[in-house]
Order: C-alpha cells, then sequence, then structure tokens
C-alpha cells in the first residue's frame, strides 16, 4: 500500500484527508465509531518517509520544518524561488556583514605591526608594497647580493679585453684623481657608462671613474637618462622654495 493512499481500502486512491484515510473514509470510521483504531497507526512524513510522532496532528504531512521547506520550495517555479533568494540575499547582506565583521579577530602586518582593516583576506600578512619589500631585503639580503655579484662577474668576464690596472690607474690620473660627474676628491669606484645590464662592455672606453655616490645615484640608467632625472629633481626643489 502507498504511504499516499486510503488506509479504509488500498484501491481507494483519493488525496488522504487525516488518520491515513480520505475524506469519505474518514467520515464513514468516524460514524461507525473505529477512527480511533486508524489514529494510532504510525504515519510516515511525505518527504523524508521518516516515522511521525504518534501525538502529532492527524492532517501532519512533514515530521520538520525542513522537510516542509523543502517540499513548498519543490512545488514553487524555479525562476521565483531564485528571485526570492535574491532577494532575501541583498535586503539581509548589511547584517550578514555586520556580523561576519564582528566575529573576524583583529590581525596585525608581520612586517609593522599595523592592523588590517575589516574584510581583508585571510590569507593577507603584510598590509603594503612597502612592508613586503622590507621583508624581501631583509630576508633575503645574502641572497640578492650574491646573485648580483654572480651576474655580475658573467658579464665582465665575457669575451672583452676588460680593464687592466694600469689603464685604470691612467684614466684616474687624467680626471686629476676626482670624479668625472661632479669633480669631487676621494675614493674612486668603476662606473660603466652604458652599464652591463643595457649591453656595455667591460672596456677601457667604457668606463670613468666616479665617486660612491654619484655611483648609486646613477645604477644601472643611461648617462643622459640619468643627468635628466637630477635636472628635473633640482627644478622640483627649486619650484617648493
Amino acid at each position: 500500500m502507498s504511504e499516499n493512499s486510503c488506509a479504509w481500502d488500498a484501491a481507494c486512491r483519493k488525496p488522504v484527508h487525516g488518520h491515513g484515510l480520505c475524506k469519505q473514509h474518514h467520515q464513514l470510521a468516524r460514524r461507525r465509531g473505529v477512527l480511533d483504531s486508524f489514529r494510532s497507526r504510525s504515519r510516515r512524513c511525505t518527504e523524508c518517509g521518516s516515522d511521525l510522532p504518534a501525538e502529532c496532528r492527524s492532517r501532519r504531512e512533514y515530521c520538520s520544518k525542513r522537510c516542509y521547506n523543502v517540499a513548498y520550495y519543490r512545488r514553487r517555479d524555479p525562476v521565483e524561488r531564485r528571485e526570492t533568494h535574491r532577494a532575501w540575499r541583498h535586503s539581509t547582506a548589511p547584517e550578514r556583514l555586520a556580523k561576519r565583521l564582528a566575529a573576524e579577530p583583529i590581525r596585525y602586518c608581520e612586517e609593522c605591526a599595523a592592523v588590517f582593516p575589516p574584510g581583508s583576506r585571510r590569507s593577507k600578512r603584510y598590509c603594503s608594497r612597502k612592508c613586503i619589500n622590507a621583508m624581501s631585503l631583509r630576508e633575503k639580503r645574502e641572497q640578492r647580493y650574491e646573485s648580483s655579484r654572480r651576474r655580475r662577474a658573467r658579464l665582465m668576464n665575457a669575451s672583452v679585453p676588460g680593464v687592466c690596472e694600469r689603464d685604470w690607474r691612467r684614466l684616474v690620473a687624467r680626471y686629476g684623481g676626482r670624479c668625472a660627474y661632479c669633480n669631487s676628491a676621494g675614493a674612486m669606484t668603476v662606473d660603466h657608462v652604458i652599464p652591463l645590464i643595457r649591453g656595455g662592455r667591460h672596456a677601457i672606453g667604457n668606463v670613468l671613474p666616479a665617486c660612491r655616490s654619484c655611483n648609486s645615484s646613477k645604477r644601472d640608467d643611461l648617462l643622459a637618462h640619468w643627468r635628466a632625472g637630477i635636472a628635473r629633481a633640482r627644478l622640483k626643489r627649486a619650484a617648493a622654495l
């Protein structure tokens, strides 16, 4: 016998009205005084098939609110269900966001200990690119220096004549022991006019004596670009005054 068929007669296919009986057989059982015998029979949930409590109402069809909601939403139009859920999601978004942010623990940047703003990614460890660079520079300083030293050695040891000690002393003496850029005296360093990283050669025709300050400032720039940058910086300082 089907769960939704009338308990009075298995051949009866009318909808169940109460106590497992259709409306006609329910009235007949009540007139005959045998309704209590059907009342005590176990009934099952229409959705999940689990047994309903014996003390529940005779017309109850679902064991829980969840089963009722599943059956109710299944009967509704799919487009209407989506629109209803979308409207609920938009209407409750601020409240749900406030609850999530209130339950979120306070997290700090691992470099500068700044507090992350609410809603930040949980995998976020640093507050800015500046902190990331500071961490990388601190933890990988030796590795960066060694990599740069090996690369510079490969470029300088390429198939070029190179710069011997005698030629270097003559070049420094030609400039009077002073920097070729700022004319300051002191210890001179080798500066490549066209940097090695830009295709310059480690030859006497491509090097000039430069103080440590100018050599560090020029870095990997071409001479014209470096001087143009210095001129722009001077104009900005003059305009600020």
